[in-house]
């Protein structure tokens, strides 16, 4: 099963489908929003920010911190197909193979602008079992 939850990055929100996000105004991009969703709600927010412009990556860590972890293994290159229905549904099955691929390894997702190469969003979408 999928666990999802999201995180605001430096640069921006794309969280706007998923309702106001809090913002602290000293936090210098450092999460400041998590939020567990279901599968709906996530295939909407990364379709609004395919819809943006914004490219995904699929990547895994084995570090027992995730959330403090800068550097994540790239899954495959950036996601980004020609419309927003088969990129969506090719970012999920990406993450899927990844995190049976890794079992042990948290799997995220991350949406980023392709002109700049800032992180928008991010969605952790595989959390290992506690006996990993």
């Amino acid at each position: 099963p999928f666990f999802f939850f999201f995180f605001v990055g430096g640069g921006g929100g794309g969280g706007g489908a998923l309702g106001k996000v809090e913002r602290d105004a000293g936090s210098n991009g450092v999460v400041d929003s998590i939020n567990t969703l279901d599968k709906a709600n996530l295939k909407l927010s990364i379709a609004e920010n395919v819809e943006k412009g914004h490219s995904f990556m699929v990547e895994h860590t084995n570090s027992k911190t995730p959330m403090k972890e800068s550097e994540w293994t790239l899954w495959k290159p950036p996601i980004s197909d020609s419309s927003t229905t088969e990129t969506v549904k090719r970012i999920l099955e990406e993450a899927e193979m990844c995190a049976k691929h890794h079992p042990i390894c948290y799997v995220r997702i991350t949406a980023f602008d392709k002109g700049n190469f800032s992180r928008k969003i991010t969605f952790l979408l595989h959390v290992p079992s506690a006996g990993s």
